[in-house]
């Protein structure tokens, strides 16, 4: 049974280890000392002395998605003496409780909110994107008939001609 309800929470990073799940997956675990919860308005204290752990899986499937969230907190890169941005240390972030359900039990879920850092769009190579245009058109009715883009439809008052 869950301690902490859901939703979001206040947290400064405590420590950071790599790790192994128990079938051997590599992550790496963050603990942080969950300072406040957000009730919607505004951020209320926590009364007790509270430690929840953010675990990053590091296999190859996931890997990228925790590389994200780790520049994010701005991670040093050594998986071997793993450390952080002094703000992650001193001033915390924000984290995620979430329950979930395995076996008939309900655990606690915690994770980061997701790296806000702009991402530089890239386009589809130009034939991904005639594929793309195609398929679409191909899809609407009358495709062949589609008025043109510039043409001003008529007033719902003015009867068509």
């Amino acid at each position: 049974m869950p301690k902490m309800d859901k939703g979001t929470y206040h947290g400064v990073l405590a420590e950071s280890a790599l790790d192994t799940n128990k079938n051997g997956t590599p992550l790496i675990r963050l603990t942080f000392n969950i300072k406040n919860r957000w009730d919607g308005a505004k951020w209320e204290p926590i009364s007790d002395s509270i430690q929840r752990n953010v675990k990053l899986y590091l296999s190859d499937a996931a890997a990228q998605y925790s590389f994200d969230k780790l520049k994010s907190l701005g991670f040093n890169g050594d998986f071997k003496a793993p450390d952080f941005g002094e703000e992650v240390k001193t001033k915390g972030i924000s984290l995620t409780c979430e329950h979930d359900t395995s076996d008939g039990k309900t655990y606690e879920n915690w994770d980061l909110p997701f790296s806000n850092e702009a991402k530089e769009a890239t386009a589809p190579e130009d034939d991904v994107i005639r594929d793309l245009t195609a398929a679409f058109q191909s899809s609407m009715p009358n495709s062949k008939t589609s008025a043109p883009a510039d043409e001003t439809p008529p007033s719902p008052n003015e009867p068509p001609i």
